[in-house]
């Protein structure tokens, strides 16, 4: 059934607060369909257009796709003369009576507008129409139009959500991969200038000692504040707004008219900073501007303060590295060069044979030999890297012979050591630093072994690893207790021992590693440890950490 002819069946669609002036006009609420089926017919605003343009366009369009143009033709109305709805632009929208005419003979007649601005008017013997009709007619018209506007607004506030998330996660994906307080200064800077299309940016803040202020980074153009602007937003955590730094006031409501605004950087309760934004040429800081910079204002404001506590924790960790550095120097240095000025004295005494004197010397070099190991080991911690890699073809065998020559001079008479790396075959390493590996290994070796026991280092072959080797150190001690175990190649655990700085198995790490290959440790109580080294049999320079 035509809906001009049943309008019984529309009734029940038509938003309340349109209902009651149209059911003045219309029997049953035969309207409500109209505009329900404006807003199934809902298309994408064409935002861009001038406003009155894209208004004129969004009612006809939205006129067109309704059943409007039906209900006013079918209303039953006296005789006269031809009379049409027209758009501004003279386009048919409904033929009120009579059959069509040219329409600059109708404008002759007469003519109603609809809208402030006009987007409809009828056109002809207007005035032979019912007051009712023409009522009528405006209320439909307006209703369109009405309906349109609050879409317009519904699509409006949408979109600027859509930016806000859009811009949080952007910004959010951004700055997770790093920590570095400038990149993430970078990035906050780059990010408001891109939302906005601003001139530039910049992040400002008081200097703690002279309370200047002091500007952490800057993108493009963008004009200094004073010390007095920068502390109000600080202290107030508002926003100023101004068409200058000159003419900086708050924000009053939405109205954000200015081309310069700064925004708190607020995180739990108080102002990091300040973010300064200088909308770009020809331009003004919209209302969404200010949404849109206050959402990244916030976000950033908690990715500063996270990348802050994070370089303040490292450098927290730096010093306390620093501290058990100067600890292990001291405490260690002291028992070797007490030694050496005893015996240094003992040779000035008269009473002690000169025999003896060579003795004594060589207790002395043994120890100074001890200091300098430390030293060394302290200086390769700190300034050991990859670029240093020697890397060489040898074989095991030839590390076997190498080994076999320097380790015994750090081994005990009570601990017998055997070394047999040949399995291992062709391997490129660096030899002097994997010597230093090995060393570093039996000594820790010796070192927990109690009483008189055995260490061995062998080399073997992975089955299931053809281009890698292995180079096992393993001893017959107590073993490592499992709550030692999780920390043990960290630098200065030294596991209880009375000596060492600590570093001698973070040093194993770190070679291991700069070749490519990693190292692991089996114990248990009773029955000794093992520590595995695994190597790349030839690395690629290119391939290394």
């Amino acid at each position: 059934m035509p809906v001009a002819s049943d309008p019984s069946i529309l009734v029940r669609w038509l938003p309340p607060h349109w209902c009651g002036p149209i059911a003045v006009h219309v029997p049953g609420i035969f309207a409500r369909v109209l505009l329900w089926v404006v807003a199934l017919s809902f298309s994408s605003l064409r935002l861009s257009e001038p406003p009155l343009s894209r208004r004129v366009r969004s009612f006809v369009r939205r006129w067109h796709k309704g059943p409007f143009r039906a209900f006013l033709e079918a209303r039953p109305l006296p005789p006269g003369g031809a009379v049409a709805l027209v758009d501004p632009d003279g386009n048919l929208l409904a033929s009120i009576r009579g059959t069509a005419a040219p329409m600059g003979d109708l404008l002759r007649v007469g003519a109603i507008e609809f809208g402030s601005p006009p987007v409809a008017r009828l056109v002809g013997d207007v005035r032979s129409l019912p007051s009712d009709f023409i009522d009528l007619a405006r209320l439909l018209v307006d209703s369109v139009v009405d309906f349109e506007a609050e879409m317009e607004e519904i699509s409006r506030h949408a979109l600027e959500r859509y930016r806000e998330l859009s811009l949080l996660y952007d910004f959010s994906e951004k700055t997770a991969s790093t920590t570095a307080l400038n990149e993430v200064l970078d990035v906050v800077l780059r990010k408001a200038v891109d939302v906005v299309h601003a001139a530039g940016a910049s992040i400002v803040t008081l200097d703690d000692e002279s309370e200047a202020p002091q500007q952490l980074a800057s993108v493009g153009s963008v004009p200094r504040l004073r010390t007095a602007q920068v502390a109000r937003v600080m202290e107030t955590g508002r926003t100023l707004v101004g068409l200058s730094s000159e003419s900086l006031h708050e924000v009053q409501g939405e109205a954000w008219l200015g081309t310069l605004a700064c925004i708190p950087l607020r995180t739990a309760g108080k102002t990091a900073g300040v973010l300064v934004v200088q909308a770009g040429a020809g331009r003004e800081h919209q209302p969404e501007d200010q949404r849109l910079l206050t959402a990244l204002a916030s976000l950033a404001a908690t990715r500063i303060e996270h990348s802050r506590l994070t370089e303040a924790n490292a450098r927290r960790r730096e010093l306390v590295a620093v501290g058990h550095l100067a600890s292990a120097i001291v405490h260690d240095f002291k028992n070797p060069l007490t030694a050496m000025r005893g015996f240094a004295e003992m040779i000035q005494m008269e009473h002690i044979p000169a025999e003896e004197h060579a003795s004594l010397a060589g207790q002395i070099i043994d120890n100074a030999d001890r200091i300098w190991a430390m030293v060394e080991e302290i200086l390769y911690f700190v300034r050991g890297n990859r670029a240093s890699l020697d890397l060489r073809p040898t074989t095991g065998a030839a590390l076997t012979q190498r080994l076999a020559a320097s380790l015994p001079h750090g081994v005990s008479d009570r601990i017998s050591l055997s070394v047999d790396l040949a399995p291992v075959g062709e391997i490129t390493v660096d030899e002097r630093k994997l010597e230093r590996v090995v060393v570093n290994l039996v000594r820790n070796a010796c070192e927990a072994v109690v009483g008189s026991g055995h260490v061995s280092v062998y080399g073997e072959q992975p089955e299931d690893q053809p281009d890698s080797v292995r180079i096992i150190v393993e001893d017959d001690g107590p073993g490592i207790p499992p709550q030692v175990r999780a920390n043990l190649f960290d630098a200065f655990v030294t596991a209880g021992k009375p000596g060492g700085t600590g570093l001698g198995l973070a040093i194993v790490r770190k070679i291991v590693e700069e070749h490519g290959g990693s190292v692991s440790v089996q114990s248990e109580a009773g029955r000794g440890t093992r520590f595995i080294v695994t190597l790349p049999r030839h690395p690629s320079r290119d391939r290394l950490p």
